[in-house]
Protein backbone atom coordinates (compact mmCIF):
# COMPACT_ATOMS: atom_id res chain seq x y z
CA UNK A 1 0.00 0.00 0.00
CA UNK A 2 1.02 3.33 -0.70
CA UNK A 3 2.00 5.63 2.28
CA UNK A 4 1.62 9.25 2.41
CA UNK A 5 4.59 9.53 4.73
CA UNK A 6 6.48 8.33 2.41
CA UNK A 7 6.45 11.68 -0.10
CA UNK A 8 8.25 13.09 3.02
CA UNK A 9 11.71 13.70 2.15
CA UNK A 10 14.30 13.83 5.32
CA UNK A 11 16.82 15.91 3.09
CA UNK A 12 13.98 18.42 2.44
CA UNK A 13 14.72 21.12 4.93
CA UNK A 14 11.88 23.45 4.30
CA UNK A 15 9.61 20.76 5.21
CA UNK A 16 11.14 20.19 8.59
CA UNK A 17 11.47 23.43 9.64
CA UNK A 18 7.49 23.63 9.40
CA UNK A 19 7.46 20.85 11.61
CA UNK A 20 9.88 22.35 13.99
CA UNK A 21 8.00 25.51 13.83
CA UNK A 22 4.85 24.19 14.57
CA UNK A 23 3.19 25.14 11.27
CA UNK A 24 1.09 21.74 11.45
CA UNK A 25 -1.23 22.19 8.06
CA UNK A 26 2.29 22.97 6.26
CA UNK A 27 3.74 19.91 7.60
CA UNK A 28 1.15 17.41 7.07
CA UNK A 29 0.50 19.14 3.53
CA UNK A 30 4.73 18.12 2.94
CA UNK A 31 3.69 14.19 3.73
CA UNK A 32 0.90 13.99 1.53
CA UNK A 33 -2.02 15.19 3.76
CA UNK A 34 -4.99 17.85 2.33
CA UNK A 35 -4.78 21.49 4.11
CA UNK A 36 -8.33 21.82 4.47
CA UNK A 37 -10.92 19.04 6.22
CA UNK A 38 -13.20 18.53 3.03
CA UNK A 39 -16.42 18.75 5.57
CA UNK A 40 -18.37 17.55 2.66
CA UNK A 41 -17.59 15.12 1.49
CA UNK A 42 -19.89 11.72 1.90
CA UNK A 43 -16.92 9.60 3.17
CA UNK A 44 -19.15 6.56 2.80
CA UNK A 45 -16.38 3.99 3.73
CA UNK A 46 -16.72 5.24 7.07
CA UNK A 47 -20.31 5.55 7.00
CA UNK A 48 -20.20 1.31 5.53
CA UNK A 49 -18.09 0.86 8.88
CA UNK A 50 -20.94 2.79 11.42
CA UNK A 51 -23.71 1.06 10.03
CA UNK A 52 -21.39 -2.37 9.95
CA UNK A 53 -20.94 -1.89 13.52
CA UNK A 54 -24.80 -1.31 14.54
CA UNK A 55 -25.44 -4.40 12.43
CA UNK A 56 -22.95 -6.83 14.10
CA UNK A 57 -24.39 -6.10 17.64
CA UNK A 58 -27.18 -8.11 16.24
CA UNK A 59 -25.17 -11.76 16.56
CA UNK A 60 -23.25 -10.25 19.56
CA UNK A 61 -26.10 -10.21 21.74
CA UNK A 62 -27.40 -13.07 19.95
CA UNK A 63 -24.26 -14.79 21.15
CA UNK A 64 -23.85 -14.14 24.58
CA UNK A 65 -26.59 -16.73 26.19
CA UNK A 66 -24.54 -19.27 24.27
CA UNK A 67 -20.66 -18.60 25.38
CA UNK A 68 -19.84 -19.09 28.61
CA UNK A 69 -19.18 -16.65 31.25
CA UNK A 70 -20.95 -13.88 29.03
CA UNK A 71 -22.41 -11.15 30.49
CA UNK A 72 -25.35 -10.96 28.98
CA UNK A 73 -29.57 -10.85 30.52
CA UNK A 74 -30.02 -14.67 30.00
CA UNK A 75 -27.82 -18.02 30.11
CA UNK A 76 -28.59 -21.30 28.16
CA UNK A 77 -27.73 -24.69 29.79
CA UNK A 78 -25.57 -25.63 26.65
CA UNK A 79 -22.60 -23.46 25.51
CA UNK A 80 -19.95 -23.88 22.42
CA UNK A 81 -16.92 -22.96 21.87
CA UNK A 82 -17.28 -21.29 18.47
CA UNK A 83 -20.22 -18.71 19.44
CA UNK A 84 -17.69 -18.20 22.72
CA UNK A 85 -14.98 -17.10 19.44
CA UNK A 86 -17.55 -15.29 18.01
CA UNK A 87 -18.49 -12.62 20.91
CA UNK A 88 -14.43 -12.49 21.57
CA UNK A 89 -14.07 -10.87 18.11
CA UNK A 90 -17.17 -9.00 17.81
CA UNK A 91 -16.19 -7.73 21.71
CA UNK A 92 -12.69 -6.69 19.94
CA UNK A 93 -14.42 -4.92 17.30
CA UNK A 94 -17.51 -3.04 17.70
CA UNK A 95 -17.21 -0.58 20.30
CA UNK A 96 -13.45 0.66 20.07
CA UNK A 97 -14.13 0.98 16.57
CA UNK A 98 -17.75 2.43 16.80
CA UNK A 99 -16.06 5.02 19.73
CA UNK A 100 -13.26 6.39 16.91
CA UNK A 101 -15.35 6.73 14.14
CA UNK A 102 -18.04 8.59 16.61
CA UNK A 103 -15.04 10.99 17.96
CA UNK A 104 -13.75 11.24 13.85
CA UNK A 105 -17.45 12.37 12.81
CA UNK A 106 -17.67 14.85 16.31
CA UNK A 107 -14.29 17.10 14.88
CA UNK A 108 -15.65 16.87 11.16
CA UNK A 109 -19.19 18.61 12.39
CA UNK A 110 -17.54 20.70 15.16
CA UNK A 111 -15.54 22.37 12.54
CA UNK A 112 -18.65 22.89 10.50
CA UNK A 113 -21.30 24.14 12.87
CA UNK A 114 -21.33 26.34 16.26
CA UNK A 115 -20.76 23.81 19.50
CA UNK A 116 -23.87 25.06 20.80
CA UNK A 117 -25.96 24.01 17.76
CA UNK A 118 -23.88 20.77 17.28
CA UNK A 119 -24.91 19.89 21.46
CA UNK A 120 -28.26 20.72 20.94
CA UNK A 121 -28.11 18.39 18.08
CA UNK A 122 -26.48 15.72 20.30
CA UNK A 123 -29.27 15.75 22.98
CA UNK A 124 -32.20 15.30 20.30
CA UNK A 125 -30.05 12.37 18.58
CA UNK A 126 -29.07 11.00 21.53
CA UNK A 127 -30.34 11.77 25.01
CA UNK A 128 -33.90 11.50 23.71
CA UNK A 129 -34.53 7.99 22.18
CA UNK A 130 -32.08 7.24 25.11
CA UNK A 131 -34.71 8.22 28.20
CA UNK A 132 -37.72 6.94 25.76
CA UNK A 133 -35.71 3.23 25.55
CA UNK A 134 -34.67 3.77 29.17
CA UNK A 135 -38.76 3.76 29.88
CA UNK A 136 -40.23 1.87 27.66
CA UNK A 137 -37.51 -1.16 26.47
CA UNK A 138 -35.44 -1.26 29.52
CA UNK A 139 -38.53 -2.24 31.38
CA UNK A 140 -39.83 -4.71 28.75
CA UNK A 141 -36.64 -6.45 28.86
CA UNK A 142 -37.04 -6.71 32.43
CA UNK A 143 -40.61 -8.12 32.08
CA UNK A 144 -39.73 -10.56 29.45
CA UNK A 145 -36.85 -12.14 31.78
CA UNK A 146 -39.18 -11.92 34.74
CA UNK A 147 -42.04 -13.80 33.35
CA UNK A 148 -39.72 -16.51 31.70
CA UNK A 149 -38.38 -16.97 35.09
CA UNK A 150 -41.29 -17.39 37.18
CA UNK A 151 -42.87 -20.10 34.07
CA UNK A 152 -39.48 -21.96 34.06
CA UNK A 153 -37.61 -21.80 36.69
CA UNK A 154 -34.16 -22.01 34.81
CA UNK A 155 -33.41 -18.37 34.15
CA UNK A 156 -30.09 -17.32 35.16
CA UNK A 157 -29.02 -14.00 34.44
CA UNK A 158 -25.69 -11.99 34.85
CA UNK A 159 -25.34 -8.24 36.65
CA UNK A 160 -25.86 -5.63 33.77
CA UNK A 161 -23.98 -2.15 33.29
CA UNK A 162 -26.19 0.84 34.13
CA UNK A 163 -28.99 1.40 31.59
CA UNK A 164 -28.35 -2.02 29.83
CA UNK A 165 -27.56 -2.20 26.49
CA UNK A 166 -28.36 1.74 26.56
CA UNK A 167 -25.17 2.19 28.30
CA UNK A 168 -23.59 3.60 24.93
CA UNK A 169 -25.59 6.65 24.64
CA UNK A 170 -25.22 7.82 27.89
CA UNK A 171 -21.43 7.50 27.80
CA UNK A 172 -21.11 8.97 23.98
CA UNK A 173 -23.28 12.16 24.89
CA UNK A 174 -21.03 12.47 28.10
CA UNK A 175 -18.13 12.51 25.96
CA UNK A 176 -19.88 14.96 23.52
CA UNK A 177 -20.02 17.11 26.84
CA UNK A 178 -16.54 16.95 27.69
CA UNK A 179 -15.46 17.85 23.81
CA UNK A 180 -17.10 21.13 24.07
CA UNK A 181 -16.05 21.94 27.58
CA UNK A 182 -12.61 21.26 26.97
CA UNK A 183 -12.62 22.03 23.26
CA UNK A 184 -10.23 24.95 22.86
CA UNK A 185 -7.89 23.10 25.19
CA UNK A 186 -8.04 19.62 23.55
CA UNK A 187 -7.40 21.45 20.26
CA UNK A 188 -4.64 22.99 20.98
CA UNK A 189 -3.17 19.67 22.57
CA UNK A 190 -3.89 18.02 19.63
CA UNK A 191 -2.50 20.57 17.49
CA UNK A 192 0.90 20.29 19.74
CA UNK A 193 0.88 16.67 19.86
CA UNK A 194 0.51 16.11 16.25
CA UNK A 195 3.21 18.25 15.37
CA UNK A 196 5.70 16.85 17.59
CA UNK A 197 4.51 13.29 16.20
CA UNK A 198 5.59 14.14 12.88
CA UNK A 199 8.34 15.47 14.23
CA UNK A 200 9.91 12.64 16.03
CA UNK A 201 8.68 9.75 13.83
CA UNK A 202 8.84 11.23 10.46
CA UNK A 203 8.17 9.32 8.06
CA UNK A 204 7.23 6.66 10.41
CA UNK A 205 4.25 7.74 12.02
CA UNK A 206 2.19 5.34 11.14
CA UNK A 207 3.96 2.72 11.74
CA UNK A 208 6.27 2.98 14.98
CA UNK A 209 4.49 6.33 16.02
CA UNK A 210 0.94 3.84 16.00
CA UNK A 211 2.98 0.97 18.22
CA UNK A 212 3.83 4.00 20.96
CA UNK A 213 -0.12 5.05 20.85
CA UNK A 214 -1.21 1.47 20.97
CA UNK A 215 1.46 0.78 24.07
CA UNK A 216 0.44 4.30 25.60
CA UNK A 217 -3.48 2.83 25.74
CA UNK A 218 -2.32 -0.48 27.24
CA UNK A 219 -0.93 1.20 30.15
CA UNK A 220 -4.17 3.57 30.42
CA UNK A 221 -6.41 0.51 30.41
CA UNK A 222 -4.03 -1.19 33.37
CA UNK A 223 -4.43 2.23 34.79
CA UNK A 224 -8.40 1.85 34.78
CA UNK A 225 -8.39 -2.00 35.91
CA UNK A 226 -6.15 -1.12 39.27
CA UNK A 227 -7.88 2.01 40.12
CA UNK A 228 -11.34 0.30 39.40
CA UNK A 229 -10.27 -2.96 41.05
CA UNK A 230 -9.03 -0.95 44.57
CA UNK A 231 -10.75 1.78 44.90
CA UNK A 232 -14.74 1.60 43.26
CA UNK A 233 -16.52 -1.46 45.02
CA UNK A 234 -17.71 -3.66 41.97
CA UNK A 235 -21.99 -3.46 43.35
CA UNK A 236 -21.35 0.39 43.38
CA UNK A 237 -24.12 2.60 41.56
CA UNK A 238 -22.85 3.36 38.13
CA UNK A 239 -19.73 1.51 38.51
CA UNK A 240 -19.70 -0.47 35.48
CA UNK A 241 -21.14 2.68 33.38
CA UNK A 242 -18.04 5.07 34.86
CA UNK A 243 -15.54 1.86 33.74
CA UNK A 244 -16.69 1.30 30.63
CA UNK A 245 -16.33 5.71 29.96
CA UNK A 246 -12.82 5.39 30.94
CA UNK A 247 -12.25 2.48 28.83
CA UNK A 248 -13.38 3.34 25.74
CA UNK A 249 -12.13 7.64 25.94
CA UNK A 250 -9.27 6.98 24.79
CA UNK A 251 -10.87 5.69 21.25
CA UNK A 252 -12.92 8.77 20.82
CA UNK A 253 -10.53 11.21 21.64
CA UNK A 254 -8.33 9.86 19.05
CA UNK A 255 -11.19 9.67 16.64
CA UNK A 256 -11.80 13.10 17.09
CA UNK A 257 -7.94 14.10 16.95
CA UNK A 258 -7.38 12.11 13.18
CA UNK A 259 -11.02 13.83 12.28
CA UNK A 260 -9.33 17.36 13.32
CA UNK A 261 -5.97 16.76 11.81
CA UNK A 262 -5.79 17.39 8.30
CA UNK A 263 -4.81 14.13 6.23
CA UNK A 264 -4.92 12.10 9.48
CA UNK A 265 -7.48 9.62 8.61
CA UNK A 266 -6.23 8.99 5.08
CA UNK A 267 -2.89 8.19 6.86
CA UNK A 268 -4.78 6.29 9.78
CA UNK A 269 -6.31 5.01 6.45
CA UNK A 270 -3.42 3.28 4.93
CA UNK A 271 -1.91 0.55 7.57
CA UNK A 272 1.72 -1.56 6.50
CA UNK A 273 1.92 -4.91 6.14
CA UNK A 274 3.34 -4.81 9.99
CA UNK A 275 0.19 -3.25 11.09
CA UNK A 276 -1.41 -6.21 9.67
CA UNK A 277 0.89 -8.88 11.37
CA UNK A 278 0.86 -6.83 14.36
CA UNK A 279 -3.18 -7.11 14.22
CA UNK A 280 -3.47 -10.73 13.57
CA UNK A 281 -0.92 -11.18 16.85
CA UNK A 282 -2.52 -9.19 19.03
CA UNK A 283 -6.11 -10.73 18.19
CA UNK A 284 -4.10 -14.49 17.81
CA UNK A 285 -3.12 -13.59 21.84
CA UNK A 286 -6.59 -12.35 22.59
CA UNK A 287 -7.99 -15.61 21.61
CA UNK A 288 -5.74 -17.37 23.50
CA UNK A 289 -5.43 -15.91 26.82
CA UNK A 290 -9.66 -14.98 26.47
CA UNK A 291 -11.57 -16.81 29.45
CA UNK A 292 -14.40 -14.80 30.54
CA UNK A 293 -15.25 -12.90 27.68
CA UNK A 294 -16.63 -9.93 29.91
CA UNK A 295 -14.38 -6.55 30.04
CA UNK A 296 -15.11 -6.26 33.65
CA UNK A 297 -13.29 -9.87 34.57
CA UNK A 298 -10.46 -9.51 32.31
CA UNK A 299 -6.98 -10.26 33.83
CA UNK A 300 -4.11 -7.99 33.45
CA UNK A 301 -3.09 -10.03 30.35
CA UNK A 302 -6.20 -10.19 28.47
CA UNK A 303 -6.90 -6.71 28.82
CA UNK A 304 -3.51 -5.74 27.75
CA UNK A 305 -4.30 -8.13 24.89
CA UNK A 306 -7.90 -7.00 24.14
CA UNK A 307 -6.30 -3.35 24.09
CA UNK A 308 -3.70 -4.15 21.70
CA UNK A 309 -5.85 -6.39 19.39
CA UNK A 310 -9.02 -3.53 19.30
CA UNK A 311 -6.87 -1.01 18.01
CA UNK A 312 -5.30 -2.81 15.26
CA UNK A 313 -8.50 -4.36 14.48
CA UNK A 314 -10.11 -0.65 14.42
CA UNK A 315 -7.68 0.47 12.19
CA UNK A 316 -7.91 -2.79 9.39
CA UNK A 317 -11.71 -2.03 9.56
CA UNK A 318 -11.10 1.70 8.83
CA UNK A 319 -8.98 0.60 6.21
CA UNK A 320 -11.12 -1.95 4.47
CA UNK A 321 -14.13 -0.01 4.78
CA UNK A 322 -12.40 3.37 2.62
CA UNK A 323 -12.29 1.49 -0.10
CA UNK A 324 -16.11 0.22 -0.55
CA UNK A 325 -17.89 1.57 -3.34
CA UNK A 326 -21.31 0.22 -2.92
CA UNK A 327 -22.92 2.61 -0.35
CA UNK A 328 -24.92 4.95 -2.36
CA UNK A 329 -27.09 1.58 -2.61
CA UNK A 330 -30.80 2.62 -1.47
CA UNK A 331 -31.00 0.04 0.78
CA UNK A 332 -27.75 0.66 2.45
CA UNK A 333 -28.53 4.50 2.58
CA UNK A 334 -32.17 3.14 4.36
CA UNK A 335 -30.07 0.95 6.49
CA UNK A 336 -27.68 4.61 7.26
CA UNK A 337 -31.06 5.92 8.48
CA UNK A 338 -31.99 3.37 10.77
CA UNK A 339 -28.98 3.24 12.77
CA UNK A 340 -30.53 4.28 15.91
CA UNK A 341 -33.53 2.41 15.87
CA UNK A 342 -31.84 -0.85 15.29
CA UNK A 343 -29.31 -0.15 18.16
CA UNK A 344 -32.41 0.13 20.28
CA UNK A 345 -34.72 -2.44 18.94
CA UNK A 346 -32.50 -5.62 17.90
CA UNK A 347 -31.80 -5.91 22.02
CA UNK A 348 -35.50 -7.00 22.98
CA UNK A 349 -36.07 -8.98 19.83
CA UNK A 350 -32.50 -11.05 20.26
CA UNK A 351 -33.46 -11.77 24.17
CA UNK A 352 -37.40 -12.65 23.29
CA UNK A 353 -36.27 -14.43 20.25
CA UNK A 354 -33.64 -16.31 22.59
CA UNK A 355 -35.51 -16.92 25.09
CA UNK A 356 -38.18 -18.80 22.96
CA UNK A 357 -35.81 -21.26 21.59
CA UNK A 358 -33.67 -21.62 24.55
CA UNK A 359 -36.27 -24.63 25.45
CA UNK A 360 -34.86 -26.80 23.04
CA UNK A 361 -32.28 -29.17 22.26
CA UNK A 362 -30.87 -28.25 19.69
CA UNK A 363 -27.22 -27.27 19.04
CA UNK A 364 -25.52 -23.80 20.55
CA UNK A 365 -24.84 -23.14 17.00
CA UNK A 366 -27.91 -23.61 15.42
CA UNK A 367 -29.63 -21.54 17.84
CA UNK A 368 -27.04 -19.10 17.97
CA UNK A 369 -27.67 -18.61 13.94
CA UNK A 370 -31.67 -18.95 14.10
CA UNK A 371 -31.46 -16.27 16.61
CA UNK A 372 -29.73 -13.93 14.83
CA UNK A 373 -31.29 -14.52 11.50
CA UNK A 374 -34.64 -13.79 13.24
CA UNK A 375 -33.81 -10.75 15.34
CA UNK A 376 -32.66 -9.31 12.52
CA UNK A 377 -35.77 -9.71 10.69
CA UNK A 378 -37.83 -8.62 13.49
CA UNK A 379 -35.59 -5.58 14.20
CA UNK A 380 -35.90 -4.07 10.19
CA UNK A 381 -39.76 -4.60 10.30
CA UNK A 382 -39.67 -2.98 13.26
CA UNK A 383 -37.61 0.00 12.11
CA UNK A 384 -39.65 0.33 8.82
CA UNK A 385 -42.45 0.89 11.25
CA UNK A 386 -40.52 3.58 13.10
CA UNK A 387 -39.39 5.04 9.43
CA UNK A 388 -43.46 5.57 8.64
CA UNK A 389 -44.41 6.97 12.25
CA UNK A 390 -43.54 10.59 12.79
CA UNK A 391 -43.72 10.28 16.76
CA UNK A 392 -42.01 6.62 16.62
CA UNK A 393 -39.25 8.88 14.36
CA UNK A 394 -38.45 11.75 16.61
CA UNK A 395 -38.65 9.29 19.92
CA UNK A 396 -36.72 6.37 18.37
CA UNK A 397 -35.17 8.08 15.44
CA UNK A 398 -34.02 11.29 17.22
CA UNK A 399 -35.90 12.97 13.98
CA UNK A 400 -38.45 12.71 11.19
CA UNK A 401 -37.63 11.16 7.84
CA UNK A 402 -39.64 11.20 4.69
CA UNK A 403 -40.50 7.52 4.18
CA UNK A 404 -37.67 6.46 1.01
CA UNK A 405 -38.73 4.28 -1.44
CA UNK A 406 -36.74 1.55 -2.02
CA UNK A 407 -34.94 2.77 -5.36
CA UNK A 408 -34.96 6.42 -4.60
CA UNK A 409 -32.02 8.44 -3.37
CA UNK A 410 -32.53 11.32 -0.53
CA UNK A 411 -31.02 14.19 -2.87
CA UNK A 412 -30.43 15.91 1.50
CA UNK A 413 -27.66 13.69 2.96
CA UNK A 414 -28.54 11.91 6.35
CA UNK A 415 -26.09 13.43 8.84
CA UNK A 416 -24.40 10.58 10.88
CA UNK A 417 -25.84 9.19 13.86
CA UNK A 418 -22.06 9.07 15.64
Amino acid sequence: MINHFERFSQTDRRDFANVATGNLHAAMAAVGGSTEVELDERLPGLDALRVGLILLGIPFHAALPFADGALGLIHADRSSEVVAVVVVLLRTLRMPAFFLVAGFFAARLLAKRPADVWLRDRFVRLVIPFVVALVTIVPLQRAITGAYRDATGILVGAPQPSFHHLWFLAILFAFCLFVVTARPLLDSAIDAVAARAVRLFGRHTTGFGFLVLVAVAILWELAIKAFFDAEIPPDARLAGTMRLAAVYLPWYLFGYAIGRVPGAMARFAEPSSSTLVLAATFLAFDLAVAGVPNLESFSTLHLAAWTGSAWYVARIAVAATARLGFTSAPLFRRLGDWTMPIYLLHHPWTLAIALLLLPTHWPAEVQFALVTILATAATFASCAVVDRAPLLAILLNGRRLPPLPFGARRTVPVEVTT
